[in-house]
Order: structure tokens, then sequence, then C-alpha cells
């Protein structure tokens, strides 16, 4: 019987995930936002011949996942792998061994979608403005703009 090729793709998948998360947090990867619905963020990251589309998914009513994705220059997926959001309070009763066989999936999956976030949206930086602020002596913040005479 032959494996589907999802079923094959996914070991190299987690090592491409494993490997873009070790170059995200050194600062080699350029992220940039992608689509971003009321359900969905996605980064994407673009190369000559490919892209590479990292989403993070919350559906209504069924478990959130985040989902990798390799695409070709148009944008035709060329495989993906996404993992569900594991049932923490399942897993916290059961006594079944293999119920959190997809824990290291998600949690790997989780902190590169974690550090793209913050690349993109700059938000070390920000934290770091805050914070500078906030440990500053006397008042922060520019003060309010005057009312112009046409909004009176």
């Amino acid at each position: 019987m032959v494996k589907p090729i999802q079923l094959l793709a996914e070991p190299k998948l987690r090592e491409i995930a494993q490997t873009l998360l070790q170059k995200t947090k050194a600062g080699q990867v350029n992220w940039i936002p992608g689509t971003r619905t009321r359900n969905e963020t996605t980064y994407e990251l673009i190369l000559p011949e490919s892209r590479v589309a990292l989403s993070y998914i919350s559906p209504t009513a069924e478990s959130d996942f985040i989902q990798l994705q390799l695409q070709d220059a148009k944008g035709t997926s060329a495989g993906s792998w996404s993992v569900e959001e594991p049932d923490w309070e399942y897993l916290d009763r059961t006594d079944d061994p293999d119920a959190d066989a997809t824990v290291p999936d998600w949690k790997l999956l989780k902190e590169l979608f974690e550090v793209v976030h913050r690349y993109v949206t700059g938000w070390d930086k920000v934290i770091r403005d805050v914070e500078a602020a906030l440990a500053s002596q006397g008042p922060i913040g520019q003060p309010a703009r005057p009312e112009s005479p046409s909004r009176k």
C-alpha cells in the first residue's frame, strides 16, 4: 500500500518548522502579514520560487489549529501540515499513553507562530518602548493636541 503524500510530507514539514523557528529567533526570516479574518491570522514568507504560509485558525465550534503550508510562486499548495490544539482537560484525566502524541507538534507550531507574530507586529520593540517610558521620571506620552477651530 502506498502512503498518501501528506503522511510522507509530515516529517519534512516538521523539520522545516524547526528550522524556521531557529532562523526566525535569530532574526534571519522576513515574515510579512498575510490573510487576517475574524477566525484566522496568516503570516507569509515569500521566496523566489515558493512561499510559506503559517496560519492560526480558530473555528467557532472546533479546536484551534495551526497550519504550515508550502506553496508554489502562484500560491498553489504543494503540501501542508496542520496540528490541532490538544484537549488539555482530557489529557489531564486520561491514562492513555498515546493521548498526548500531538502535544510536541502543537508546541512547536505554536512557538513558531508566536515568534513570527512578535516579529511581524514589532512586539518586542513596542514592549521595550513602553517599559522605558514607564521607568522614566515625570509625565510620559505626547500631550493632547489642541482642537482645531474647525472641530469646535
